[in-house]
């Protein structure tokens, strides 16, 4: 049992304060505290579950301190894996003395082994207090007999893969025995030749959709997990999560406590991405659903609601047992990018770009195209209905003609009005862009110019000022006059010198300089971002870096301004 104490199970009323116990023990006025009574769930410490089932566990608590919960008093989440709770659950208005039940749901997860989560009472304020309870399950290994893995086609349409000698032909032809009913479904739906639609789905999809153990083929990617929580939770993440500086999809490495070496991630083993991937859902499970590729087709958490999923949960669940699902959900994902018809017009490249990114997109072009031909060579043709028969041409046929084009472009398609609103809005957001930046600019360059006249006009009173003095000086011989101008011509010169005139120029020109290529920088990021998939999370990115280094700039120019000597001096 999730227990502390041997107290038998008993029935447990509806209302929320259960009964008033004659004897509790004493407590200091003020103090939290609380102490376990019983489970009152059917649900024992032990009990074998199924993968994704739900259950309730439910805590009988007494309030052995001198305070009333209510308000602001909670049980959370303190160790090991939340199981798809929340962080937190509200504990109901109990008085001193009294006892209270407390629920929380799970659902179990296809983990093998024990499935254990730890849970404590916590104060508005956020202090911990009271006997900690937990619950502990186990996740029997998924058997292969669970798992939906195949999706043939009509048997007249399957190929003797085996017998085939070139290798590229060979894999698309197993892929095509394993998923080819499935591929023919999607196909006749869009329109889609099932050769291209075979050279797209080998490339991207030619992964087993499980390991050898049973669960699904997944990637942790540290540096996603870093965008969904470990910005919010630096200090622990830093304590067990790596990535490279430069090139952050690279150099992954993590450990399970602070004082471990440091494991890869990516060993090329099922084995190795789960253990990280378990380790992080205890930390919060759905940063760490959003933060794994999924699956034969290897679509990230973060695109659930793109594939037709309310919450990654829910798309991790779908992707865990079913093939078919992680395939379905790569047509869905073409459909909302617009690649229907990169496949249907065998733009591969385009294809490429926004699914791969735009680093290699030649390289997965070609893969994609070789498939592709590959295929079409031993592709079976269809056997003809029963019944019908191939009548012969009354005279020789004529010579083959090209091929027509395949329907649809995206402009083509598009409404005239509706691209020409859509181009002209966008080149309105460049231009006001463009003019913000312009007004920005003046509103620096006309002090830095004014500085520069109001420098220019100090120089040459002083200048003036010492040629009228020595000019009196020798003509007229006036001291007074000489004196006065004299003493005009020094102070003017002070003014100039002290006030560093040159070094406030340079300052000025390099925060200006400094201006332009920040502008320019956030720029060429936002015309770089071109992954659909990530192309919001980009754009953040780049306004907040972008924010970011001017606040910098900016406080450094207040402070170098701060610095300089002025008439108060």
């Amino acid at each position: 049992m999730s227990a502390q104490s041997s107290v038998a199970d008993e029935a447990t009323p509806a209302a929320v304060t259960l009964c008033d116990p004659v004897n509790s023990d004493p407590t200091p006025v003020g103090v939290d505290d609380a102490r376990y009574v019983r489970d009152a769930d059917p649900i024992q410490d032990g009990a074998v579950l199924e993968p994704g089932q739900r259950f309730v566990k439910q805590w009988v608590m007494r309030n052995t301190g001198d305070t009333t919960w209510g308000n602001g008093y909670r049980l959370v989440h303190v160790a090991n894996e939340r199981l798809g709770a929340p962080e937190s659950v509200p504990v109901p208005v109990t008085l001193p003395g009294a006892e209270a039940m407390i629920s929380v749901e799970f659902v179990t997860h296809a983990s093998p082994g024990e499935l254990r989560s730890d849970w404590r009472l916590a104060n508005p304020v956020g202090n911990l207090f009271g006997e900690p309870v937990w619950t502990i399950v186990f996740a029997p290994p998924v058997s292969s007999g669970d798992l939906v893995t195949e999706f043939p086609p009509p048997a007249a349409q399957l190929i003797d893969a085996e017998a085939i000698t070139d290798f590229t032909a060979r894999a698309a032809a197993r892929f095509w025995n394993r998923y080819g009913g499935l591929i023919l479904d999607e196909c006749a739906k869009l329109a889609i030749d099932p050769a291209d639609a075979v050279g797209v789905l080998v490339t991207e999809s030619a992964g087993q959709p499980f390991g050898a153990d049973g669960r699904m083929v997944i990637r942790f990617e540290n540096h996603l997990f870093w965008r969904f929580w470990g910005k919010s939770n630096p200090d622990v993440f830093n304590q067990h999560f790596r990535f490279g500086a430069v090139e952050s999809w690279k150099e992954h490495f993590w450990r399970p406590h602070p004082n471990d070496p440091w494991l890869p991630c990516h060993t090329g083993e099922n084995v190795a991405e789960w253990q990280v991937f378990d380790f992080a859902r205890r930390l919060d499970e759905r940063a760490a659903m959003q933060s794994i590729s999924m699956g034969a087709a290897q679509i990230m958490g973060f695109n659930y609601a793109m594939v037709g999923y309310p919450t990654p949960e829910a798309m991790f669940a779908a992707f865990e047992h079913d093939a078919g699902a992680q395939l379905r959900a790569l047509f869905r994902f073409m459909e909302v990018n617009g690649l229907v018809d990169a496949i249907r017009n065998q733009d591969y490249r385009r294809f490429a770009v926004v699914y791969n990114g735009p680093g290699q997109p030649d390289f997965y072009a070609g893969k994609m195209s070789a498939y592709a031909a590959a295929f079409a060579s031993v592709r079976p043709v269809a056997p003809l209905p029963a019944g019908a028969v191939m009548e012969e041409p009354p005279e020789p046929a004529a010579a083959p003609q090209p091929t027509s084009p395949k329907p649809g472009v995206p402009l083509a398609e598009a409404d005239p009005q509706l691209y020409a609103a859509w181009r002209e809005h966008i080149e309105r957001g460049f231009r006001n862009n463009e003019a913000m930046f312009r007004r920005v600019l003046e509103a620096f360059m006309n002090p830095y110019w004014t500085t520069v006249w109001m420098y220019r006009i100090l120089f040459g009173v002083g200048v003036t000022a010492f040629v009228v003095a020595a000019a009196v000086a020798l003509i007229q011989n006036n001291i007074v006059t000489t004196l006065v101008f004299g003493g005009l011509s020094v102070a003017a010169f002070l003014g100039y010198f002290i006030s560093r005139p040159l070094q406030a120029l340079e300052e000025n020109l390099q925060f200006i300089t400094w201006l332009g290529i920040i502008y320019n920088s956030y720029w060429t990021t936002l015309t770089q971002a071109q992954e659909p998939t990530t192309y919001l999370a980009d754009v953040k990115q780049a306004t907040d870096d972008a924010i970011a280094r001017m606040k910098v700039l900016m406080d450094k120019h207040t402070e170098r301004s701060g610095a300089r000597p002025t008439g108060k001096e």
